[in-house]
């Protein structure tokens, strides 16, 4: 397959066309707090950043640094219970070793940090750390994994809630509690979450149709109940919020509450992405692979890629469909009494329905596991997951400031020299951040990040 006689060609090369100042590479460097004192890291190694948008609520992140033995036995390690990591992000033009004015394009995120190496190299006295800082970074350098724990996370995890709220939906209930509790979270103001972003903003018309736009009369929820627990309470006992899943995450101080399957977000979302897929080492190390415009960025997937579609199999297996009974006509209007007879139609107490009618047109509706309910959104999620496929790819050089939790993408790849593409959700992002140079005065980064899409089914077009 020639790639040339597609019209992707024509994105590739208005990729590649972009001008140098539009692509801004980065010097990432890190310190350690210890009170009022602060020890620089000699260089950064690496940055693992795992952003899991559909089984996470946060970042999880791991650093990897070189520093002075010394320095960081006899000076971090004995603090190791309360210390802070300082992540510093700088501009760096490309193939220029000279930077921007600091005080404009410094971006400083601070962490919790916590020691993977449970071990003190000052007890094992091998011989390598002298007797104090100075000498041991004399002595030795040490490469140090630190995992980095966001301060707002770790504040937010640990509060409860309980109260009742009267006449709202479940989604302006849920926009309500997350606002709140957010508030309640100590330190500066950089370190505050900034707002709460609700795909859609509630509360909305019924035109938009992922959303729960029925009001509960009383929303109860026990006091003690942790913070965290609070959406899939909300949404399993309380009537549900999204027909298509559910998940929220924090990311840059922002809470983003969106569903997990709903596959027409990109021709709704005002920002989204756009993935070329480039055949396999046709621009290997290219350092540019993206394009941005007012409200899309398109990059090019210039490495491996991988197609997993595991709804045929879930359809057959689990339905493409669902059955259960209407909890609410259990204690009034489930049987018509006439003649001393009490009589209950199925088509009156029954939710039946099929996500999607199959080829063979035998379609699995089979009995839910909550047998009785009157949660359809719930039920709605569980068959919006069997409704598509997942695709894995490699975005190399990558902006990882343009990816959002859950936000809308367009996969587009060839087949036999026709372009096609399929429309999803990105459920996953995985950054690394990694020294192009193993040399220790290197300070030039590079940003590859995996993604994990979730896409619509491949059906065959009728011929």
């Amino acid at each position: 397959m020639e790639i040339e006689r597609t019209t992707i060609v024509e994105e590739i090369n208005a990729i590649i066309a972009e001008p140098l100042r539009e692509h801004v590479e980065f010097n990432w460097y890190a310190e350690f707090k210890v009170g009022e004192k602060t020890y620089p890291a000699l260089k950064v190694i690496s940055i693992d950043i795992l952003r899991d948008y559909a089984n996470a609520f946060g970042d999880q992140i791991y650093l990897d640094c070189a520093i002075g033995a010394g320095t960081f036995s006899h000076l971090i390690y004995p603090f190791r219970e309360d210390f802070e990591v300082v992540i510093y992000r700088r501009h760096m033009r490309p193939n220029d070793k000279r930077y921007k004015p600091v005080e404009e394009n410094v971006v400083a995120t601070t962490y919790r940090g916590y020691v993977l190496d449970a071990g003190s190299k000052v007890v094992e006295s091998n011989g390598k750390l002298g007797t104090n800082a100075e000498m041991g970074d004399l002595i030795d350098i040490l490469n140090v994994k630190i995992q980095l724990l966001d301060p707002t996370i770790e504040q937010i995890r640990m509060q409860s809630v309980g109260t009742i709220i009267r006449d709202k939906t479940t989604p302006v209930a849920l926009h309500y509690l997350f606002t709140e509790v957010s508030k309640v979270a100590d330190g500066d103001v950089e370190n505050k979450v900034q707002g709460v972003n609700f795909y859609p903003e509630p509360p909305t018309t019924s035109s938009r149709p992922p959303l729960n736009n029925e009001v509960q009369r009383h929303i109860v929820i026990p006091h003690g109940t942790p913070f965290f627990e609070v959406p899939e309470y909300l949404n399993r006992r309380c009537s549900g919020i999204y027909n298509s899943g559910l998940g929220f995450y924090l990311q840059k101080k922002n809470w983003y509450i969106y569903p997990l399957y709903y596959l027409k977000r990109f021709d709704e979302d005002r920002k989204t992405l756009t993935l070329v897929k480039v055949p396999d080492r046709r621009l290997p190390g290219s350092e540019r692979t993206y394009r941005k415009t007012d409200n899309q960025t398109i990059a090019l997937v210039t490495g491996a890629a991988r197609h997993v579609d595991d709804s045929e199999n879930k359809q057959v297996n689990e339905g493409n469909g669902v059955r259960f009974a209407d909890a609410r006509k259990m204690m009034s209007g489930f049987v018509e009494v006439e003649g001393n007879r009490a009589k209950a139609l199925r088509a009156n107490n029954n939710s039946e329905y099929v996500a999607n009618e199959r080829k063979t047109k035998l379609n699995n509706a089979k009995i839910s596991d909550v047998r009785i309910t009157s949660n359809n959104f719930m039920e709605a999620s569980r068959l919006a997951r069997r409704q598509g496929a997942f695709i894995q790819c490699i975005w190399q050089n990558s902006d990882m400031d343009s990816i959002f939790p859950g936000m809308g993408v367009k996969y587009i790849y060839t087949e036999k020299n026709e372009v096609k593409e399929v429309l999803g959700v990105v459920h996953q992002a995985h950054h690394y951040i990694s020294s192009v140079s193993s040399e220790l005065t290197s300070t030039q980064c590079q940003v590859n990040t995996a993604l994990v899409l979730f896409v619509e089914r491949l059906v065959p077009e009728e011929e």
